[in-house]
């Protein structure tokens, strides 16, 4: 906590969460759902000097992240695209920030389809197989899906109530 301001921990519904990361590390539905259910689920990054990146479930992820000492802001990821000004101010006076006048300038340099418009002209390193890591961004897309998405919302049930995602 010596190295530790503040912290601010984005959250997003999981089912979008499902979807995401079945288009960005090119694996089935399933196999993320597996993944996100798994307490000892751990992902293998070559790319990265650590090589292996313990994630465990979706639930056990945002529940590690409240039991800091220094509680986080917790935005919710579907608040940034309904009132991405308000998200924004927030996160100023969380920090202790007064940049009321470069709001709207961070707004349209954050905007999704600006990020994306970047990606598509510098590349991303996030990025793994053919789809962008940009790729869609949008709230629900879970509801388009011909998925069974009970078991993520019978295990989550706890946290998704708590921020709204039931």
């Amino acid at each position: 906590s010596n190295f530790t301001f503040k912290i601010i921990y984005i959250i997003r519904d999981p089912r979008d969460v499902l979807i995401s990361l079945s288009h960005h590390g090119n694996k089935s539905f399933l196999e993320i759902e597996q993944d996100m259910l798994n307490q000892e689920y751990k992902t293998i990054r070559k790319d990265s000097p650590f090589h292996r990146e313990f994630l465990s479930t979706w639930e056990n992820h945002v529940d590690s992240w409240l039991m800091f000492d220094i509680k986080p802001l917790i935005i919710r990821y579907e608040d940034i695209l309904n009132d991405t000004r308000q998200e924004i101010l927030k996160i100023f006076d969380w920090l202790g920030i007064n940049a009321l006048d470069r709001v709207e300038e961070i707004i349209e340099k954050t905007s999704f389809e600006n990020l994306q418009s970047q990606e598509r002209k510098y590349g991303f390193d996030e990025k793994r197989g053919k789809n962008l890591f940009f790729r869609n961004g949008k709230t629900n897309s879970w509801k388009n899906e011909n998925f069974d998405f009970s078991r993520i919302e019978i295990k989550f049930k706890r946290t998704m109530e708590k921020f709204n995602y039931v």
